[in-house]
């Protein structure tokens, strides 16, 4: 299990099925946008760990930057 903060936000990441959870939702629930949605996904997506993973991520930022800072603290591990 790997931890990342982002401004004292953490992103649990940790071996699974694929789950991602914001906030304590779904990301299709989470992420009214499809953008969105693609942006927290896509590191896993290229390195072909999109079901390999879960992800948990606790944040009080806006959805725009929800999606930009998840996508970048599953990069970075």
């Amino acid at each position: 299990m790997y931890k990342c903060f982002i401004k004292s936000d953490p992103i649990v990441l940790q071996k699974g099925k694929g789950e991602i959870i914001v906030n304590g939702r779904p990301v299709d629930e989470f992420f009214a946008r499809e953008t969105s949605r693609m942006v927290v996904r896509q590191p896993l997506v290229l390195t072909e760990n999109a079901e390999a993973f879960d992800i948990k991520y606790l944040t009080k930022e806006n959805e725009h930057v929800h999606a930009h800072t998840t996508s970048w603290g599953v990069s970075t591990r």
